[in-house]
C-alpha cells in the first residue's frame, strides 16, 4: 500500500520497513503486525488511524478497495471474511469491512456501492453521528 513517494516522506526509521516493488500490486490490505497476512478489520483500524492523524492520503485507497471487494468480500454469502480465501464471512469483519470501504472510497464510489460516508473516530456513518449530537445536546439540556 506504500509508494516510493510515501516512503521518502515517512519518519526516520520507518521507510526501510515499507515494502517497495517495481510492479504495481492489484490489491493490498493491512495487517496488525509484521509478517502477518492482511486482515479485513485492520483495513479499518489502520485506515481510520490515518484519517484521525490527518493523513488519509498515506495509503492507496484504490488498492484497499480492491483488497476488500475482490479478496475478502464473500461472493456467495455476502459480507466480508477475515482473510482472503476464508470460508465464511462474519459480522465483525463485515461491519469493519464496510467501514473501511467507506473510508477508502470517493463520494461517487460510495454512492455506487450504496454505502454512507463514515466518521472514522466513531466508526458510524456521518448521518448517525449527527443524530447522536442531537441526543447528547438533549442530555446536556436536562442536566
Amino acid at each position: 500500500m506504500w509508494s516510493a513517494d510515501v516512503a521518502t516522506a515517512a519518519p526516520a526509521g520507518i521507510a526501510e520497513h515499507l515494502p517497495m516493488t517495481q510492479e504495481a500490486p492489484f490489491a493490498a490490505g493491512f495487517s496488525g503486525r509484521l509478517n502477518k497476512i492482511g486482515d479485513t478489520c485492520y483495513a479499518f483500524w489502520v485506515g481510520a488511524s490515518f484519517y484521525l492523524l490527518g493523513q488519509p492520503g498515506l495509503y492507496a485507497h484504490s488498492l484497499l478497495r480492491n483488497y476488500l471487494l475482490e479478496l475478502t468480500q464473500h461472493q456467495v454469502m455476502g459480507g466480508f471474511t477475515k482473510f482472503p480465501g476464508d470460508k465464511y464471512a462474519d459480522l465483525y469483519h463485515s461491519y469493519l469491512g464496510l467501514a473501511a470501504l467507506s473510508l477508502a472510497s470517493t463520494a461517487e464510489e460510495r454512492e455506487s456501492d450504496g454505502i454512507k460516508e463514515l466518521d472514522p473516530g466513531m466508526c458510524v456513518s456521518t448521518d448517525v453521528r449527527g443524530r447522536l449530537e442531537n441526543v447528547w445536546k438533549g442530555f446536556d439540556e436536562k442536566a
